[in-house]
């Protein structure tokens, strides 16, 4: 784990606090990203455990998903149920159900990042004071972290 002063400082104070602990809240997007590049590794290695909606389970694992199987044998994502149903309804006029219930649980739960790469639920999450990073952000991180070498050819591989 990085020690604060080893942080780069655009990630600001916030997050270096934020980095030492190890509860993520993902949404699908960064899992896809992560298992299409067949990197899910990363994540486990940034934070050692994840938590997902269940209905972001659901669209990450149906049936005709290509990396699904890739997805299921991961032991270091934690599926969380969404305690305020009302809460997930009424932020459903604004975005999808599985960025409702991601932006909830983490209302709830108080992790240290919410992963998530849709503009919309990214803006919404930080009108609701949350601290977001995306797919690119995660894999800034991991290069700096000395998990990557590049982050373009990462991206790009698979």
């Amino acid at each position: 784990m990085l020690a604060k002063e080893e942080i780069p400082i655009h990630y600001g104070e916030e997050l270096k606090k934020n980095l030492e602990i190890a509860r993520r809240l993902v949404k699908r997007s960064v899992i896809i990203a992560f298992a299409r590049i067949c990197r899910l590794d990363l994540l486990e290695r940034l934070f050692k455990k994840v938590i997902v909606s269940e209905a972001v389970w659901r669209e990450i694992t149906v049936e005709e998903k290509p990396d699904r199987e890739k997805i299921l044998r991961e032991a270091f994502i934690q599926i969380e149920k969404a305690g305020d149903r009302r809460l997930v309804a009424f932020l459903e006029e604004f975005v999808d159900k599985s960025e409702a219930e991601a932006i909830v649980i983490a209302l709830e739960l108080n992790p240290d990042l919410l992963l998530i790469d849709e503009c919309g639920a990214r803006s919404l999450a930080k009108k609701l004071e949350l601290q977001v990073m995306g797919t690119l952000g995660l894999l800034v991180l991991a290069k700096y972290r000395g998990l990557v070498q590049k982050v373009k050819s990462t991206m790009t591989s698979s």
